[in-house]
C-alpha cells in the first residue's frame, strides 16, 4: 500500500515512496523472457525511455497491468496529470523498457480504449515528446 492508501495490483510492486502521481511509483516485477528479448532485438529495441499521453490514470494502470501480464519489463519514471490539460483529467507517462515501440503498441492494442497512449507513444522523454496523436497509428 502506498501513501495515498491505494494498493498496487498484485502483479506490480511499489519501488519507491513516491505517490502514484509522482515519478518512479510502480515497476513491473516480471521480466521479458529470452524469446521476447531476441524478437525485440531483431525488430530494433530502443533500450531506453518512452513517453506518451493518456486520457486518464485508469488507462495507464491498464497498460501497466497488461505489460506485466505479457512479461514486459516497465519502470515508471514519471506519471502525472498533464499540466497543459485545463480539465486536469489527462495524464502523461514516462517509462523505461527494453521492449521495442512496436511491442509496446501491441500491448496497448490488447487493452480497451488506449488509442491516445498508442498514438502519442514515442521513444523519448516527456520533455522531447509533443504528445500529439499520430492518426496513422492504429
Amino acid at each position: 500500500m502506498n501513501e495515498t492508501g491505494l494498493r498496487a495490483p498484485p502483479q506490480l510492486k511499489i519501488v519507491s515512496d513516491a505517490s502514484l502521481w509522482g515519478s518512479g511509483a510502480l515497476r513491473s516485477n516480471c521480466y521479458s523472457d529470452r524469446n521476447l528479448q531476441i524478437a525485440d532485438s531483431l525488430s530494433g529495441v530502443n533500450n531506453g525511455i518512452y513517453s506518451c499521453r493518456a486520457e486518464c490514470d485508469i488507462d495507464i494502470a491498464n497498460f501497466l497491468a497488461a505489460a506485466t501480464e505479457s512479461r514486459t519489463e516497465i519502470e515508471v519514471r514519471h506519471r502525472a496529470v498533464d499540466p497543459d490539460d485545463a480539465f486536469m483529467s489527462e495524464m502523461v507517462l514516462e517509462f523505461e523498457s527494453p521492449a521495442s515501440i512496436d511491442s509496446l503498441r501491441e500491448i496497448m492494442r490488447g487493452c480497451v480504449d488506449l488509442h491516445v497512449m498508442r498514438q502519442s507513444l514515442r521513444p523519448c522523454p516527456l520533455s522531447e515528446n509533443s504528445l500529439e496523436r499520430d492518426d496513422d497509428i492504429e
